[in-house]
C-alpha cells in the first residue's frame, strides 16, 4: 500500500520494489535514455507522466502499465526487457538495458 495516500492504495511488484529499495531516478534516466525526445517521461511519487510530442499525457498508475504503454507506442525496445518481467527483475532489466 502506498503510504502516502490516505486509506492507501495498492501499489505494483516494481513499485514496491522502487519504494523499498530506492531507484525511482535510476528506472527514470534509464527510460529517459531509452525514448530519446520521441517523448518525455516525468515521476510523480509512485505515478508516472507520459507526453508525447504532440502534448498528449498520460498519468500511468506504476512502472509496470508504463513499461507496457510504452512499448506499445514502439518508444521501449522490448527484447531488452522480459514480457513477464515483473517487481525487483523488471527493474533490474530497465536499469541494465543498453541505450538506444
Amino acid at each position: 500500500m502506498c503510504a502516502g495516500c490516505p486509506g492507501g492504495r495498492a501499489v505494483s511488484p516494481a513499485t514496491a520494489h522502487l519504494n523499498l529499495h530506492g531507484g525511482k531516478r535510476a528506472v527514470l534516466a534509464a527510460l529517459r535514455r531509452e525514448v530519446g525526445p520521441r517523448a518525455t517521461i516525468t515521476l510523480f511519487g509512485d505515478r508516472w507522466l507520459l507526453r508525447s510530442r504532440t502534448g498528449a499525457q498520460q498519468v500511468l498508475p506504476d512502472l509496470e502499465h508504463l513499461v507496457a504503454e510504452l512499448a506499445e507506442r514502439g518508444l521501449l525496445d522490448r527484447s531488452a526487457v522480459p514480457e513477464d518481467a515483473a517487481g525487483a527483475d523488471l527493474v533490474a532489466a530497465l536499469v541494465t538495458a543498453p541505450g538506444p
